[in-house]
């Protein structure tokens, strides 16, 4: 269990909505539905963008692609998708429906229907990289209108100032929350005078670390409101950190098993040697020191807030990289006032501009060097896998920019043949291969929004296996029924990890490269087995196994492999 609740908002139930699968198609692809209002600003955002990338060529001999915006003026094509109320209350229908519960059968029933009528499977299909586009244009909107908070143009109006008042007031405010909070949470506290401001401490010392995480997190939500989903991104982050803390991914896999592993690496070893072995085996043992980690978030955006959050829930240090010039720009203005709010740490948070197929993702190595040393580095004539979209592979050499990482995230909106050619290159790295991924995918009808990759190479890859599953609790079954194909929406509550809000339209799945899978394992334990070969490799060192039961860890492997 999480040891600390989100603070922002409690969870959102999803109710079951009583559309059927006819009138699902109709509100989403139909003739009147959301894509039709939206595609005319589609379209003029897609052609502007083709616009201004061709514009040095043709010396901008074509007129700029407009559309007609809600007061009926033309406007440019690159604002089409900027909030307003037509894309607010489209996409938000499109949401709701995303994570409404439905009467079994629907969510299939509406894939087949659409699948069936060619005109509508094409609107369909741009579905993803419209609300794609839609979600960056939002982040850049928001995280500027934050940025206004903080800057104050110089009188010559080429340099920007720091708004001190601005940075006062949202500690101010979110001080006044975190009263609120912890009065309802029944934790008493007093004040410290601090920088002009009344600080709140708790009286129990044991409540403080508590306090300041509350602190941080409230501060960034009045630092970006009136976005509305800091909370969303909360709740994800505790969600993904209970999955790299469990030592036990799912309900089904055997206490006796996991205990097993655990005695059968660690041998007779103890102290520093037994926390090696711990560190270079957290498919077994869990993360048990994330603070100490790197994490990398490819596709973070202008508004990096898995980033944020993993720093704030975790610890961790993070590296976020994105190949928008703008967005990176953006983000790194975002970042340097979150420092100065004290959200975040001074340099918690690189941000590097780069393709995610560009990065050399550089994992521990067993000399233990400092790896930050080499951050940012580039490396040149690195070899590389390539992959396009056709699924086309090849090998070739590149200069690839150095990121120290221990867990690899990787955002839902990256396209699936992007997130392949990722793999490609970490499968084959063995010189300081990445331990552990955490993809975000999504399910039912969310994967509208986001590309599954349930249905890439994720799932089928020699090194990386799936060890847990998030997702919200629409997605688990209240019965042991079986398995429903995944856009059926559902998964048996063994199959799940931990479950976020039902406002969330992601799902997670972890996977760590590993030899010893929890689940079923091939034979252990047994002098000469490919396990034990495998750990006298790891630890140079011939196994000790006198602490395992080899009597119950044979009764285990007797048993029928689990369908998860």
């Amino acid at each position: 269990m999480l040891t600390t609740p989100p603070v922002l908002k409690p969870y959102r139930h999803s109710q079951t909505s009583s559309l059927s699968a006819h009138e699902l198609v109709e509100a989403i692809v139909g003739d009147h539905g959301i894509y039709k209002t939206l595609e005319n600003r589609w379209n003029a955002y897609t052609a502007h963008q083709q616009w201004h990338m061709l514009a040095f060529q043709i010396n901008r001999l074509t007129a700029e692609p407009t559309f007609i915006d809600d007061e009926g003026k033309s406007s440019s094509g690159n604002k089409a998708l900027l909030p307003c109320d037509t894309v607010n209350t489209q996409l938000s229908a499109l949401v709701e429906l995303c994570i409404n519960g439905y009467q079994k059968g629907v969510v299939s029933e509406f894939f087949e229907r659409v699948k069936s009528n060619p005109e509508y499977q094409k609107r369909l299909n741009e579905i993803p990289a419209l609300t794609g586009c839609a979600e960056a244009e939002m982040e850049k909107y928001y995280a500027k209108e934050a940025l206004k908070k903080f800057e104050v143009p110089e009188a010559n109006n080429e340099h920007i100032g720091i708004n001190d008042a601005g940075i006062y007031d949202v500690k101010v405010k979110a001080e006044g929350r975190l009263a609120t909070y912890l009065d309802k949470q029944k934790i008493t506290y007093h004040y410290k005078d601090q920088d002009g401001l009344k600080l709140l401490v708790a009286d129990n010392p044991d409540n403080q670390k508590h306090l300041v995480m509350v602190r941080r997190i409230l501060r960034l939500d009045e630092t970006l409101k009136p976005f509305p989903y800091t909370h969303n991104y909360e709740h994800i982050a505790y969600g993904e950190a209970h999955l790299l803390r469990a030592t036990k991914h799912h309900a089904n896999t055997p206490d006796s098993l996991v205990t097993d592993t655990q005695a059968g690496l660690l041998g007779k070893a103890s102290g520093a040697d037994a926390q090696r072995i711990i560190d270079q085996h957290p498919e077994v043992f869990g993360y048990t020191n994330l603070d100490d980690k790197y994490m990398t978030f490819v596709g973070s955006g202008a508004l990096p807030l898995t980033g944020i959050m993993n720093n704030i829930v975790t610890g961790c240090k993070v590296n976020l990289v994105d190949f928008d010039p703008e967005a990176v720009d953006i983000s790194r203005k975002l970042i340097t006032y979150l420092e100065l709010l004290g959200v975040i740490e001074t340099n918690a948070i690189k941000i590097y501009g780069a393709d995610a197929r560009d990065v050399h993702y550089g994992g521990p190595r067993k000399n233990e060097v400092d790896r930050s040393t080499f951050a940012g580095e580039v490396l040149r004539g690195a070899a590389y896998t390539t992959i396009d979209a056709s699924g086309n592979t090849g090998v070739s050499k590149k200069d690839l920019l150095y990121v120290p990482t221990d867990i690899l995230y990787v955002a839902g909106l990256i396209p699936n043949y992007v997130k392949d050619a990722v793999l490609l290159n970490l499968e084959h790295n063995q010189i300081d291969p990445v331990k552990t991924m955490m993809v975000r995918s999504a399910r039912g009808l969310s994967a509208m929004l986001y590309e599954s990759v349930q249905e890439g190479a994720f799932y089928n890859n020699f090194y990386y296996h799936p060890h847990g599953t998030m997702v919200p609790e629409r997605h688990v079954m209240d019965d042991d029924d079986a398995i429903r194909a995944y856009k059926e929406e559902t998964l048996p509550q063994a199959s799940v990890s931990a479950v976020l809000s039902d406002d969330n339209v992601n799902t997670a799945e972890l996977l760590f490269r590993s030899t010893f899978p929890m689940d079923n394992p091939s034979v252990m334990y047994e002098e000469g087995s490919k396990f034990a070969q495998l750990v006298e490799d790891e630890l140079g060192r011939k196994p000790d196994f006198s602490h395992v039961s080899r009597t119950k860890a044979k009764e285990e492997l007797k048993k029928p492999p689990t369908k998860t």
